[in-house]
């Protein structure tokens, strides 16, 4: 079903669609003519009336005064608005510049409606001197709120069903908008912002759950559900707050004649209902429409946010016992959202009064209607809690996930799991899927080119963005590779080695991406947040610094775990669950061995490290490469008395006092042995505390300048973590391109690259396994069928193949060595200059045989006469020079 605007259903876009039948049921909040019950039909009179029915009353403003919506907004701060740059930024006349960028974006392909004019006539027309002038006094007329004037651009186009003419105008102010909306967004909104991300908020969750768990917060959270939300956004509303947010009267204007007080016709199967009247709503697919949207919404976000009252999650509020204080600031988390999906995070029930309380307030004045059927609770701390669920109970909320649940629960499409069992649960859903698509596609006569290419974007996509937050089980992972080798391979004969699939092509492989490798390479988001905060700023930043400083001997220097992998053992990031684990085996990748140059290093971070790390250029047969681990508490200590750091003198020895002793004469006696540069400092004067900006943290510095982190990239990553596998033979990249890229029949590709990965199924391989009795060849009844003897040396084979090379290379004889070099290991002859040409021949000829021999030669014994061999190669040289004509 589809839905237009306009004056007359004459004349707008026509969309036919098929539907059978149409459901109706009584509209949510009102009652509905013609029947309460949910009902079906397929008679045409009466879908057109329930439809009609169902939008007149969904479409149908709830009376909201104007000052009951000051009085809503006054009691919150918009503390950021528009400056008047921005101000201007919208409403400056369009120019044949922005027009002509928005008409050629677009991909060519896009049906412009029968009304309409496609993208590139679009193009063409604005490059017009004598029709210029009219397009931007049209475009602009638009933009002043006078495009309701018949004749005018956006009179008769829908808005949400747009013709190219009217999509390069709302995108044109979607444009202008993005600029400046993340500037008075809080940054708790990720969606459809710019420079924002949706796994945002399910990382901020991830950490909340950790933290919860780890010391035992009461807390709970709520997932809210808007029905219709972007159907029910009240016009009045949307108005007042875009002026609060300082958006200019012609630009506000201009919004409201957009999206209200339109004419909308339901077309079903090319019928037309009468008309409804549009007083409410912003209809989703309109490129506007999301961001419209996060303003309508932000000041139910702020009037949390704002509330002193409403205390949210904080890991030292509710925690019994609550962590130790550091120096870093902790932070308040009390909701997260992506458009309408809010996340509220609760202290207690009170808090869930006060939600309550400011979901009425936001409801009145918006039109919404919270679902609360559909809304979801879960606790924190993943322990059941009476006293919420008697609250959520009163709330008429079913759903209440703990870690006696039967399943994990989802937000944004991730989903979170307490323990093991839900883990395993949802491995078992990820993995159902992609064994659901590879069955789908494997219905296709696909070669193995195009089964490497669903695979890596159909139907691996499926689960990377789980694997985003999730960290699996290695047999989760094999699974997930053995279904792949299995849709790529397809139980030919001879098998391919299953980690040769996921090799890249210079390797013998196939280049599948392997899920192990990836989901490592989803965590480099993470690390840019944490290492680069200038070029890739989020709010998670400090949520993170702060999560760091929790684990063990962290709380002065949040980085420890990053060059102490000790500390990383914690109930903070649980061994199985945690993605952090999968974070920090990621970062050990860049190498970083910074100590050396590492000068603010604080007391603790210092002690909390093996003594091996502050030694500086320690010869290779010192003690202390027997035993890495040696704390280095147990040769310095932090003297209370003079606040500062020192060696340990004789009697403090506790563990191998000798080879201390030793050692405390090659530092401070012979300085045979150096300490690092961090730890002078504190020895020779007492700490300087002072607080410390994590964001320019030398550390992270130094983190930016490593060679292996700027030029990271996930195709170095994956040669670097492939090279760990053994291989059986590598290929020059000119001979690799040649083979996946010159002119030839997909199933000819396929056939060449089983005979150079030497999984053909000749009868010296099969009788290992006793799928024949003998290893003669079954073509030509004379010799043992070898891999040589399959490809090449058959004499009728040699017959075709010399046949087939003397009239392309006539002046080149190719000898048999030559031939089996490039059908085995893709040799080129130095003669040949045209190589894709080259490939091409062979590897047409190759299938041809292939076809050949599954047709006569692989039952019994069959001699071919010499009229078969003169009807076969004329007709792969028709084959080939239709490929490659000769002026190729």
């Amino acid at each position: 079903m589809f839905f237009l605007s306009g004056n007359d259903p004459s004349e707008v876009e026509t969309t036919l669609v098929d539907v059978p039948g149409i459901q109706h049921s009584g509209a949510t909040g009102r009652a509905v003519p013609a029947t309460t019950t949910a009902s079906s039909s397929s008679d045409m009179e009466t879908m057109k009336r329930h439809a009609w029915s169902y939008y007149t009353h969904l479409y149908r403003a709830d009376p909201v005064s104007s000052s009951t919506i000051s009085e809503y907004l006054d009691g919150i701060q918009f503390e950021r608005v528009l400056t008047e740059d921005d101000k201007l930024s919208l409403i400056v006349p369009i120019t044949i510049e922005e027009l002509m960028e928005q008409a050629t974006r677009s991909v060519k392909a896009t049906a412009p409606g029968s009304d309409g004019l496609a993208y590139p006539y679009l193009a063409l027309l604005f490059q017009f001197d004598s029709v210029k002038t009219l397009v931007l006094q049209v475009y602009n007329d638009a933009l002043d709120g006078l495009f309701r004037l018949r004749g005018m651009i956006c009179n008769l186009r829908p808005i949400f069903l747009l013709v190219c003419d009217s999509k390069v105008f709302t995108r044109l102010l979607t444009k202008r908008h993005a600029r400046i909306i993340g500037k008075l967004i809080n940054p708790y909104q990720s969606g459809f912002l710019q420079n924002r991300f949706i796994c945002d908020n399910g990382m901020a969750l991830s950490m909340v759950l950790e933290q919860a768990q780890c010391f035992s917060h009461t807390g709970a959270g709520m997932l809210l559900d808007q029905e219709k939300a972007y159907d029910r956004v009240n016009a009045v509303y949307l108005g007042a707050v875009l002026e609060r947010f300082g958006f200019p009267d012609r630009f506000v204007s201009c919004i409201n004649q957009l999206f209200f007080g339109n004419a909308m016709f339901v077309n079903i199967n090319g019928f037309f209902t009468a008309g409804v009247h549009q007083e409410r709503g912003i209809r989703q697919g309109d490129p506007l429409s999301p961001l419209l949207f996060d303003l309508a919404l932000e000041p139910f976000l702020l009037s949390i946010l704002q509330d002193p009252q409403f205390c949210g999650f904080n890991v030292t509020d509710g925690c019994v016992p609550p962590p130790l204080v550091n120096s870093v600031a902790v932070p308040t988390i009390k909701c997260l959202a992506y458009a309408d999906d809010v996340c509220v995070l609760l202290r207690d029930p009170s808090d869930l009064s006060r939600l309550q309380a400011h979901m009425d307030r936001y409801a009145a004045v918006f039109n919404a209607k919270f679902n609360k059927d559909k809304s979801e609770a879960f606790a924190l701390d993943s322990r059941h809690s009476p006293s919420f669920q008697a609250a959520f109970e009163d709330m008429n909320l079913q759903v209440n996930d703990h870690q006696g649940s039967g399943s994990a629960f989802r937000y944004l499409g991730l989903y979170f799991a307490y323990n093991h069992t839900q883990r395993t649960q949802i491995e078992e859903i990820l993995l159902s899927s992609v064994r659901k698509q590879c069955h789908i596609y494997s219905q296709r006569q696909l070669t193995i080119l195009d089964k490497v290419t669903i695979a890596n974007s159909l139907i691996l996509s499926k689960i990377w963005y789980c694997l985003r937050l999730l960290r699996p089980t290695k047999r989760f992972l094999e699974n997930v590779k053995t279904c792949i080798y299995q849709f790529v391979w397809n139980k030919k004969s001879s098998l391919l080695r299953k980690e040769k699939v996921f090799l890249p092509r210079h390797s013998g492989g196939l280049s599948v991406l392997d899920s192990s490798i990836q989901q490592l390479v989803l965590q480099k988001r993470w690390l840019n947040y944490l290492v680069d905060p200038g070029n890739y700023p989020s709010f998670l930043f400090p949520l993170m610094i702060h999560h760091l400083s929790l684990l063990p001997l962290s709380t002065e220097f949040p980085l420890l775990a990053f060059i102490a992998p000790h500390v990383r053992k914690s109930k903070l990031c649980h061994r199985d669950l945690s993605i952090w684990h999968s974070i920090f085996e990621l970062f050990d990748h860049f190498g970083y061995t910074g100590l050396d140059v590492l000068t603010d290093l604080p007391v603790q971070a210092i002690l909390a490290l093996p003594l091996l790390q502050l030694l500086k250029e320690d010869p290779p047969e010192h003690w202390l490469h027997r035993h890495p681990s040696f704390p280095s508490n147990q040769l310095l200590i932090f003297d209370d008395s003079q606040q500062r750091l020192r060696l340990r003198v004789r009697h403090e020895y506790t563990r191998y006092p000798r080879l201390c002793q030793t050692l405390y004469v090659d530092i401070m006696q012979s300085r045979t042995i150096e300490l690092q540069p961090c730890v002078w400092p504190h020895i020779l004067e007492a700490p300087n505390l002072q607080e410390v900006d994590w964001s320019n943290h030398e550390m992270l510095g130094q983190m930016r300048r490593l060679p292996t982190w700027s030029s990271f990239s996930s195709i170095t990553f994956r040669k670097d973590r492939q090279a760990q596998i053994k291989k059986t033979q590598q290929f020059p990249n000119h001979a690799v391109k040649h083979l996946w890229f010159s002119p030839m029949e997909p199933k000819a590709r396929t056939v060449l690259y089983r005979s150079v990965s030497r999984c053909i199924p000749h009868k010296s391989f099969l009788i290992k396994f006793g799928s024949v009795e003998t290893d003669i060849c079954s073509f030509c009844g004379t010799g043992v069928d070898t891999l040589r003897h399959f490809l090449i040396d058959r004499p009728i084979k040699w017959q075709m193949w010399q046949t087939i090379s003397n009239h392309y290379y006539k002046d080149y004889p190719i000898s048999s060595e030559i031939l089996f070099g490039t059908l085995r290991f893709l040799h080129m002859p130095r003669f040949i200059k045209d190589r894709q040409r080259y490939m091409s021949v062979i590897a047409t000829t190759l299938w041809k045989m292939w076809n050949l021999y599954w047709l006569h030669g692989n039952q019994q014994t069959h001699s071919l006469s010499p009229a078969s061999i003169h009807h076969f190669t004329p007709r792969v040289i028709c084959l080939i020079d239709r490929l490659m004509p000769a002026n190729y």
